[in-house]
């Protein structure tokens, strides 16, 4: 999950072959409890992808494209 992990090395995954940094782990109740700050966004994930030259899209429980950025 990238918020835990921070955004370089979400990237660094990213420009290595991962290709989910969401999956089940939206909520950030979990993170919050435990002290770290969460003040992402959809808008920051897109660009995080964007700014290493990737397509963000967005995915259903089957991985089906819902919708593009």
């Amino acid at each position: 999950y990238w918020v835990a992990d921070g955004k370089k090395l979400a990237q660094v995954a990213l420009s290595h072959g991962g290709n989910d940094l969401v999956g089940t782990a939206f909520s950030e109740e979990v993170y919050r409890a435990a002290g770290k700050s969460t003040n992402s966004s959809l808008l920051d994930l897109v660009n995080l992808v964007k700014e290493i030259k990737r397509k963000p899209a967005q995915r259903d429980t089957f991985f089906n494209i819902i919708r593009t950025f």
